[in-house]
């Protein structure tokens, strides 16, 4: 009798552990789903914190590149131009090496642009000109040595994803375009459209625009995209 006692009290003990152990297993998977959630939440709130920043540091970095073009034209009575390679996403300054004053608004190629006066001035946009037709890239403008003006690429994911001046006629979305800086203290008026892009196979998300002034040199940073109306109405007014 005490022998059938002890059996049945060692089946209870051993179902109530089977129990406990089964309970203990259960919460124990609920804490590591839950710590893996959390954990999953913190890497992608992290890597939009690093996006934003390589965002802000591109923009950064090509409004100061436009400003130093800006200068050096004024300075050293040349003109100069910031080249911008959207396929590759990188961007550097030339400066004209010749007189002739017909290099100043040769495109870059694949660069669309439009008609030249007699003066070599570039109408803005809206004005009948060689559109789609590309030019060969130009002679007389040359990369300088200037650290400043050297080749730069944008961190891995921001993208440049259009580019307006007042010699297109369309926002160019790929390819190479040039905004130009001349020595009498004036810039091309310009927009240039940053954004993030997981993959080359996904579409880029715009999300800044830069906007040069080309009177004063100065870059305005846009944390929205500025529709190209816009610059037309701007450019027009």
């Amino acid at each position: 009798m005490q022998r059938l006692r002890w059996h049945l009290r060692a089946g209870f003990d051993g179902k109530r552990a089977l129990r406990g152990a089964r309970g203990f297993t259960l919460i124990e998977l609920i804490v590591s789903i839950t710590i893996g959630l959390i954990v999953i939440a913190l890497i992608t709130v992290s890597i939009n914190n690093i996006r934003r920043a390589d965002l802000k540091k591109s923009s950064g970095m090509m409004s100061s590149a436009m400003r130093y073009l800006y200068n050096l034209a004024v300075i050293n009575n040349t003109p100069y131009r910031m080249v911008i390679d959207m396929d590759k996403g990188a961007f550097w300054g030339e400066a004209l090496e010749t007189d002739d004053p017909c290099n100043r608004y040769l495109p870059e190629e694949g660069e669309e642009m439009g008609v030249a006066d007699a003066d070599g001035r570039i109408g803005v946009a809206g004005e009948p000109g060689l559109e789609g037709e590309e030019v060969q890239s130009s002679a007389g403008y040359r990369k300088q040595k200037d650290n400043l003006l050297s080749e730069r690429e944008l961190p891995r994911g921001i993208v440049i994803t259009g580019i307006l001046t007042s010699h297109h006629r369309d926002a160019q979305r790929e390819g190479r375009a040039a905004i130009h800086f001349f020595p009498g203290g004036y810039a091309e008026r310009a927009y240039v459209w940053l954004g993030e892009q997981d993959s080359p196979e996904e579409e880029a998300e715009e999300m800044v625009t830069l906007d040069l002034d080309g009177l004063m040199g100065s870059v305005k940073r846009h944390n929205e995209v500025l529709d190209e109306s816009s610059f037309i109405r701007e450019s027009d007014g």
